[in-house]
């Protein structure tokens, strides 16, 4: 009887753990699929709560009255951080080229002109300022997105890192 036990529970381990790895397959298959967009939604999360605890803190705890003020300084603060960041890890593949920041410099600009309108905006209408940065967190992104892969970084998909690339990224940051 216990070799019958022992057999069944070693058959059920064998079978998780060849589903397992199945299952592990496939979400590192899916990842690697998305891999540039998840990459963003983290990276671009990330530089979105910079700029609007940056803006929310200014308005908050440092009394800064005027909210487009507060905006168009956090909005200053934010780009390059948002370029070197992004640089480094969503767009890792892309070519190196002197004039990336040249056109990212024209995408913060109208990120800016987004932002800072948006706060004038709702500032305007007497709603709070929050509608600003919320509204911010869903137009900003996709428009940046598109733009930086077709203008800035030159990438050659939207959703996935190149593959040839992607390898090399995965062995470097293998320790051994």
């Amino acid at each position: 009887m216990e070799l019958a036990v022992t057999s069944i529970s070693q058959l059920h381990i064998g079978y998780f753990l060849s589903y397992g790895m199945k299952m592990r397959r496939q979400v590192l298959s899916l990842y690697r699929r998305f891999e540039r967009l998840i990459r963003y939604v983290l990276v671009g999360g990330g530089v979105a709560l910079f700029y609007s605890l940056l803006t929310a803190g200014m308005v908050s705890l440092w009394d800064v009255r005027d909210t487009v003020l507060a905006s168009a300084i956090a909005s200053l603060i934010t780009m390059p951080v948002s370029y070197f960041v992004h640089r480094r890890i969503t767009y890792v593949d892309a070519a190196h080229d002197p004039a990336q920041w040249k056109r990212y410099s024209f995408l913060a600009a109208s990120n800016f002109v987004i932002n800072v309108g948006l706060m004038a905006a709702v500032g305007h209408l007497l709603w709070p300022y929050w509608i600003a940065l919320v509204t911010g967190w869903i137009v900003v992104p996709i428009a940046n997105h598109i733009i930086n892969v077709l203008l800035v970084f030159r990438t050659k998909s939207f959703f996935t890192l190149d593959a040839k690339d992607a390898d090399q990224l995965s062995s470097d940051e293998t320790p051994g």
